[in-house]
């Protein structure tokens, strides 16, 4: 049930890793699963809810729950729109999580635990597809 409610959910975001798959252009850092965005996040933790209230695990009325979880995404919507913020609500309760079940620092962010980029020394040639049409018929003037 989870499953289906997460794909419910963010089904735009989990379909175009499928649709990269068949294009055979699969890039990691646009996968909806390994970075996902906070509508993903959230329609997974709703479809959690959900399930946990279908299965009477959680004691709360199916319409209480709806209107809470309605009021939840509203409240974070505007304050995120407000806010000019692409950040997650939810980065305290994983943060936490994460040291409760991993050991991980409290409060650290995502680019705090990962090792920066080798830097790549740039080659002052060119190759043809960093040559705009414009720059190689330049050069064909020029030659000539």
């Amino acid at each position: 049930m989870v499953l289906v409610g997460y794909v419910k959910g963010s089904g735009v975001a989990l379909i175009s890793n499928f649709e990269q798959l068949l294009r055979g252009v699969w890039r990691p850092d646009t996968n909806e699963i390994l970075n996902m965005s906070f509508p993903t996040k959230a329609s997974l933790y709703g479809a959690i809810l959900f399930t946990l209230q279908e299965a009477h695990w959680l004691p709360v009325s199916k319409s209480t729950l709806i209107l809470v979880f309605t009021l939840f995404m509203a409240t974070c919507k505007v304050v995120m729109t407000a806010r000019h913020s692409h950040g997650s609500p939810f980065t305290l309760i994983e943060s936490w999580v994460c040291h409760l079940l991993f050991g991980s620092p409290l409060g650290g962010s995502e680019e705090d635990h990962h090792h920066p980029p080798a830097s790549v020394p740039s080659s002052p040639l060119k190759t043809k597809e960093e040559l705009s049409e414009g720059t190689r018929k330049r050069k064909v003037k020029k030659a000539e």
